[in-house]
């Protein structure tokens, strides 16, 4: 069992490093909404380091659900690209001024479709799978560049649902087609 851990953590480890994003892509915020009855909805709305975004779920029956997800880049409404930078910021706090930083106004939605409650309904825990579509756009403050992309993804969610205490994990296959 040992060596199966340390070849699963090796992999994990290999995967998290080939992972990037360029500064003109955010990618949406996961929403594992672990719906259970007809008409029940799950929305929330939050904000990240470069980002504010909105997620709304709901069930159309005990087996189907539906999302709708967004975010919107600080730089949409604000002088900032992100927390740390201004849009006229040629580096910021720790890179060099050759950076060129906080350039990017990035727009992004999706809308998945997905099969809820397929474990029994005996316990606390949860399977789902959605499949879905997103597009996006990124421009710089100068209208230099731009970027239009989209997205196809397969999304498994699984977690665990309790009177109090709602936890659940996501696992992502996508495919993006960016064009600049």
């Amino acid at each position: 069992m040992g060596i199966f851990i340390k070849q699963f953590i090796i992999y994990l480890t290999i995967l998290t490093l080939l992972q990037s994003c360029s500064s003109m892509y955010i990618p949406a915020v996961r929403s594992i909404p672990l719906l259970e009855n007809k008409g029940e909805f799950l929305g929330e709305a939050g904000a990240s380091t470069n980002s504010v975004y909105v997620n709304g779920s709901y069930a159309f029956s005990d087996k189907v659900a539906a999302s709708v997800n967004g975010n919107l880049s600080y730089r949409n409404f604000t002088d900032f690209y992100d927390v740390f930078t201004r849009k006229d910021d040629n580096g910021g706090r720790y890179f060099s001024p050759s950076e060129r930083r906080g350039h990017f106004a990035h727009r992004y939605g999706e809308v998945s479709v997905g099969k809820i409650n397929m474990l029994p309904r005996s316990g606390s825990r949860k399977l789902e799978l959605f499949g879905g579509f997103g597009m996006g756009n990124a421009t710089d403050y100068g209208d230099r560049y731009h970027a239009d992309y989209s997205s196809i993804f397969g999304q498994m969610n699984y977690g665990i649902k309790k009177r109090v205490v709602e936890a659940g994990a996501s696992l992502r296959f996508a495919s993006t087609n960016l064009n600049y």
